[in-house]
């Protein structure tokens, strides 16, 4: 079997498509980072109206979204290469998330 790294570019799945770089990707995993404690800002204050409840959804429907898109990169390369650190750590960054 070949490795990743022997087979062409032409037939490997990219993640460029969610970020470009690592840094990118660590990037955004510090800014969903600082949003999420934003959710408790509307604790006993869900139902004050319907602009606070839509506040909220909307909020959680970005962090939703964000995560998602952290998780699917951080476990796309770890596949890539179950032996190598790097998608390994990126797991478990997310999974801390």
């Amino acid at each position: 079997m070949q490795k990743r790294a022997e087979i062409d570019n032409k037939y490997k799945i990219s993640t460029d498509d969610l970020f470009k770089s690592d840094e990118e990707f660590q990037k955004e995993m510090q800014e969903v980072a600082k949003l999420i404690p934003k959710i408790h800002d509307y604790k006993n204050h869900v139902l004050d109206s319907a602009n606070s409840l839509l506040e909220l959804l909307n909020l959680d429907t970005d962090i939703s979204k964000r995560i998602e898109r952290l998780y699917i990169y951080a476990h796309l390369n770890n596949d890539f290469d179950l032996s190598a650190e790097r998608g390994n750590n990126f797991v478990g960054q997310i999974m801390k998330l």
